[in-house]
């Protein structure tokens, strides 16, 4: 029985994997390569596959499944909250719960702002 925390080389963005008894739970989920769209001056790297493929390696079941309790985003940042489509997308991964801060544009940078 494992317990880690793993913190994810991603740039200037966060990503943390908790593990404790083979349970898995995720903090945040750094850039995403597609956004912004709009706005090319904030274009990033996005580490989302990077993301994806370090789960498959190191927190999969023996079936090549992912289980994360729960993945939690600190705030609507891209940075912090880019890559969680990429991730809960994939049909190998499974999200128990996902907690998300009510979202506020004053909140949002403002140069991150779709609108």
């Amino acid at each position: 029985m494992s317990n880690a925390i793993h913190f994810l080389n991603t740039g200037a963005g966060d990503c943390i994997i908790l593990e404790s008894n083979n349970h898995f739970a995720m903090i945040d989920c750094a850039e995403d390569t597609e956004y912004p769209a709009d706005k090319p001056h904030l274009k990033a790297k996005g580490y989302e596959n990077e993301i994806l493929d370090y789960l498959l390696k190191n927190c999969a079941d023996e079936n090549g499944k992912v289980n994360l309790d729960f993945v939690l985003g600190t705030h609507a940042h891209s940075d912090h909250i880019g890559g969680f489509d990429t991730i809960i997308s994939d049909a190998r991964i499974n999200v128990g719960k996902a907690y998300l801060k009510p979202y506020d544009d004053k909140d949002t940078f403002i140069y991150e702002r779709v609108r």
